[in-house]
């Protein structure tokens, strides 16, 4: 990849799959000045994101966020779009097992036959799908020869702040209901991170859908016996990412909340039910993150080999979301909160 390249980048629905991928695009955009690209995902403009998770260079307009899909409907559209750009380089990192990404492989061979080059995730073989998403990308850029380091954890850390009073964080939402933990093993967890963390502020708090909204209101109602503990409105994007930065440790489901807190150094602990971890957890310095996987999901007959549920979209009872407990949960930020770097 001597000479710069014009490219268009697919990546995974969610702002977590940004977080993932934008220090492995900006060691790509730093080695390459000239690199032009457009961006297929659903993180919205850059214009809608703070300032430290913009990307750098050259990006022409966006296509729709349902492009990185590759229906039928839609080949003769993004191949418009990339003739008209000038771009001549497809690189997919939307990560799908491949036995249901046919529309992405039929889309693959008319992109070819129009003198479009493609690179995918696929092209790493069977024996890389149960990696972390994020070395898969950099595997992927350096199979095509782009010299890359692995993606560096805390990328973000320059942006973390320092509270003035000791502050946990739970996150309770979820985009999909099979993510969710139940009411009562939050309710659970709040007390048992209360009693061992006597001196320090708890607060909750959650997405913006009926249903994530309903279940704080049942678990703040749960907790009024505890002074410590209150809810925290984040509206947008920003107040969420100040919101992480000042914590002392987090609590959260696999969410985007999850890999900003570990771009920021934030100690935490992410909970994994119809997700793997060890694929979709964020890259995060030693000891600054812990992984507490449901084994009742990784034994589903459900979970695809792209590290998924395959009825994460479908609704389920989800019961893989009873293997991890509220005494884990405790024990694990305990462990991370000593890890707590120290503020400068």
């Amino acid at each position: 990849m001597a000479t710069p390249r014009r490219a268009l980048i697919v990546l995974n629905a969610g702002l977590g799959n940004w977080i993932i991928a934008a220090p492995v695009i900006r060691q790509l955009l730093d080695q390459q000045p000239g690199f032009r690209y457009s961006l297929i995902a659903s993180t919205g403009p850059q214009a809608t994101l703070p300032e430290p998770w913009r990307l750098p260079g050259e990006i022409e307009p966006s296509p729709p966020a349902l492009w990185r899909r590759f229906s039928p409907d839609h080949h003769e559209a993004v191949l418009s779009h990339l003739h008209t750009h000038g771009l001549d380089l497809l690189i997919n990192l939307r990560k799908e097992d491949p036995a249901l990404d046919g529309n992405y492989f039929a889309f693959r061979d008319k992109a070819r036959n129009a003198g479009v080059e493609c690179w995918d995730l696929h092209e790493l073989g069977a024996a890389s799908q149960a990696r972390p998403i994020g070395d898969q990308i950099c595997d992927l850029l350096r199979l095509h020869g782009v010299p890359l380091l692995p993606s560096p954890p805390a990328w973000l850390a320059s942006e973390r702040t320092t509270a003035t009073a000791p502050v946990i964080g739970l996150f309770l939402g979820a985009s999909k209901g099979v993510k969710r933990w139940s009411t009562r093993s939050w309710v659970d967890a709040v007390h048992r991170i209360a009693a061992a963390h006597p001196d320090d502020t708890i607060q909750l708090t959650t997405g913006t859908s009926t249903d994530e909204r309903r279940q704080l209101t049942l678990v703040l109602a749960e907790c009024a016996d505890l002074p410590s503990v209150s809810a925290v409105e984040l509206p947008g994007r920003q107040a969420l990412f100040d919101w992480l930065a000042g914590l002392t440790g987090l609590v959260t489901l696999d969410t985007a909340a999850a890999h900003l807190a570990a771009a920021l150094g934030c100690p935490t602990v992410g909970l994994y039910f119809s997700t793997l971890g060890s694929v979709w957890g964020p890259r995060a310095a030693p000891g600054l993150f812990e992984t507490l996987q449901s084994g009742i999901g990784t034994r589903c007959r459900a979970m695809k080999v792209d590290g998924t549920c395959g009825r994460l979209a479908l609704g389920c009872p989800a019961p893989c979301r009873r293997g991890v407990t509220a005494e884990a949960v405790a024990t694990s930020l305990g462990r991370v909160l000593t890890q707590q770097p120290t503020p400068r």
